[in-house]
């Protein structure tokens, strides 16, 4: 049973953030009908120590790298994300933790889980999971994944006036400091009192659980480890501390090697991740931005080229920070393009308390445009400029866009602050500062194969004679031309042929070397085959003679990855769309086993790694329909078509109509499809394939070339 209580509060922020993803539109260019391709060129978080000069050109005048503070970063998914267990402490009695929340964003919820026996995972023990969330506390007691993918939290709320009290709308940053009390009961659980407010202020009680004896909850089981956890949700984590006895008995520094990832050794780290995500959603460390001034600002090494191919051209964004009450009036945010020669700039801010847009050619300013006033938010904005076709840039923020006609943007660019004084033109010597963060530019360029479309059933066969006591003998074996196609050294074709029966080819639990493609690169492409999940590898035999059955693989991943610049390279750096095992444990008497009731099997992406940022896991809104590694007697037809950086997923069971393939159950945009096309197995997963081909679709194929 579950049982939740609530109080309102202000902990998480409402910022906007956008996604590193960029979604390309499909539909004709007023070029050619090329293959557009999206390539990311990079990604600048800034929390290096010094800024990348391979990079970056700055203008110390007015270019400064602000450091802010080290921090535990959270970006969790909409659907769940992982825990971070604190693995250095352990609860034992009363104890006072604080932390402080940087940054929120997002329509979710930050947790705090509470009772964990085990620090290595907190789904194998938590007792209760405290959720703060933008207008609410609320203390749940249940098991842990249905806390994760509780739908019912909107509940039971009630509205508090100390709303707008606690919550913190400072300068360039929005901040809250959270209090945790517990004090440990006769019965062996605690109270807790919540207090939350502004950083730097006194913290506020919120509320109070189990405080009083035979009233729901009886107390938090709160004695183990503790673990931050959530959904939906960014929130940068600046402070933490734990207090017993009026002594701080333990404090989080949050530098980089405090931090132990899941496949790192845990020995000597304070904090370590569980759960199916990985180090893109968690980031330990120091977190930086840059501060501008006016002037020449921050100028990138990367030029815009020119493109006259495409109908996007590139697009280039970054965050930056918004107050009312420092940022000063008639101070502009944006890009000066052509820094190599006469350079245009555009960019917005507020004029005389109204959000304009600001551009000028040569130095000279041409137009103020008046935007609406929700195009400059209080605190974290995204700045996007995306260059079209004709010479055209498209400026949009926070949902707002405009459009400028005959405007250059070829050469290298520049991140800048643009300031005029009283007479319109730019102001010099100005001290005023504004700071931007998570720079991104991707460029947009034409791709076209050539390339033959290839078709397999795995039915080759060579012969083979070998001598015997009573003549020669031949022998039929499977057979792929691997002049043809790339092979992984953990794929493979069956060892017995047996007569007149098609072919598969396996995949046996596969780590590094589990991939299959053709030796041919393609833009646009159509991938269709037959599919079976397998354990056969699993099978060991015992000593006694009896044999171990196929154990399910919990976090096994199959799929297709693309956009490779050869066909072994990592699925973890290229894009690619992925089946995901995921089974609840279960431990009967202290035996580990795996049930099909409790699986799910889950269809996300991997959106390609840069220099800068690792590749980043993203889940699709629900668990599929299908139970791939339950029903192992079961094949799938999948189809995966790739257009327009745009990747689609068709699958249908073997026995079921083809109406069932009329429609994706998965689809990511703005990915790069062009390249080696791979089917890839992960973290030991085994399968079969058959029936296998690739259509090449792109328009130009067999005229243009790559």
């Amino acid at each position: 049973m579950k049982h939740k209580h609530s109080k309102t509060i202000a902990l998480l922020s409402a910022c906007c953030f956008v996604a590193a993803a960029i979604v390309i539109p499909r539909g004709e260019t007023k070029t050619c009908e090329a293959a557009t391709s999206a390539e990311r060129i990079f990604f600048d978080n800034f929390d290096a120590q010094t800024l990348d000069s391979r990079r970056w050109n700055a203008d110390e005048s007015s270019v400064s790298l602000q450091k802010q503070y080290n921090v535990l970063r959270l970006n969790l998914a909409d659907e769940w994300g992982p825990a971070v267990t604190l693995r250095q402490y352990k609860i034992e009695g009363d104890c006072n933790i604080t932390f402080t929340l940087t940054q929120t964003s997002g329509n979710g919820w930050l947790g705090l889980a509470f009772g964990n026996k085990n620090a290595g995972d907190f789904t194998k023990g938590a007792k209760h999971v405290l959720r703060l969330e933008e207008k609410s506390v609320s203390l749940h007691s249940a098991d842990i994944s249905g806390v994760l993918n509780d739908a019912s939290a909107e509940q039971n709320r009630v509205q508090n006036e100390k709303t707008e009290a606690i919550r913190a709308n400072s300068a360039n940053e929005q901040r809250c400091t959270v209090q945790i009390n517990l004090k440990k009961r006769e019965n062996g659980n605690y109270e807790m009192r919540v207090l939350a407010g502004a950083a730097g202020k006194i913290a506020e009680e919120i509320v109070t659980y189990g405080a009083e004896s035979g009233k729901e909850p009886d107390g938090v089981s709160a004695d183990g480890y503790l673990a931050f956890c959530g959904q939906n949700v960014k929130a940068d984590v600046t402070s933490f501390t734990i207090e017993s006895n009026g002594k701080t008995t333990f404090e989080s520094a949050f530098t980089h090697d405090e931090l132990a990832y899941p496949d790192e050794s845990q020995n000597g780290k304070i904090w370590t991740i569980s759960g199916r995500y990985g180090e893109n959603a968690v980031y330990c460390g120091a977190a930086n931005r840059v501060g501008l001034s006016a002037g020449r600002g921050l100028r990138s090494n990367t030029a815009v080229e020119a493109n006259t191919e495409t109908e996007k051209t590139f697009e280039l964004s970054f965050k930056w920070y918004y107050s009312a009450a420092e940022t000063p009036q008639n101070s502009y945010v944006g890009v000066r393009f052509g820094c190599d020669k006469s350079e245009n700039f555009a960019g917005i801010g507020k004029k005389d308390g109204k959000t304009v847009l600001v551009w000028y050619a040569k130095s000279e300013i041409r137009a103020f445009v008046p935007l609406s006033a929700e195009a400059v938010a209080e605190g974290e904005n995204t700045l996007l400029f995306r260059g079209k076709f004709g010479e055209k840039l498209e400026i949009e923020a926070s949902g707002v866009t405009h459009e400028l006609d005959n405007f250059d943007t070829t050469g290298n660019f520049a991140l800048s602050l643009y300031r005029t004084g009283e007479t319109g033109n730019e102001a010099a010597g100005d001290t005023a500062k504004i700071e931007i963060d998570d720079a991104l530019f991707v460029r947009y360029v034409s791709r076209n194969s050539k390339a033959e479309s290839v078709s397999n059933d795995f039915s080759g066969v060579k012969i083979s004679e070998i001598e015997a006591s009573d003549g020669i003998l031949s022998v039929k074996e499977y057979y792929i031309n691997r002049s043809a196609y790339y092979v992984g050294a953990e794929v493979n074709l069956p060892l017995v042929y047996a007569e007149g029966k098609k072919g598969s080819l396996l995949f046996g639990e596969c780590k590094n070397y589990g991939y299959f493609a053709p030796k041919k690169e393609y833009s646009e492409w159509i991938m269709r085959f037959d599919l079976r999940v397998t354990d056969e590898r699993n099978v060991k035999q015992n000593p006694d003679g009896s044999f171990d059955l196929p154990k399910l693989k919990s976090g096994a991943m199959l799929g297709v990855s693309f956009g490779k610049e050869y066909a072994a390279q990592s699925a973890t750096e290229t894009d690619g769309i992925f089946f995901y095992n995921w089974y609840n444990p279960d431990f009967t008497e202290g035996k580990q086993t795996y049930t099909g009731a409790d699986g799910q099997v889950y269809c996300g992406t991997y959106l390609a790694a840069t220099d800068t940022e690792k590749s980043s896991w993203k889940f699709g809104n629900a668990p599929i329909s299908y139970d791939l590694w339950g029903d192992k007697s079961a094949v799938y037809n999948i189809m995966v078509i790739a257009e327009n950086s745009t990747a689609k997923l068709y699958m249908k069971r073997a026995d079921e109509s083809a109406e069932k393939m009329s429609s994706p159950i998965f689809t990511v945009t703005g990915v790069n499809t062009c390249g080696y096309a791979a089917i890839v197995g992960l973290n030991s997963a085994s399968f079969r394939i058959s029936n296998y081909s690739v259509t090449n679709i792109s328009p130009y194929r067999g005229r243009n070339g790559k």
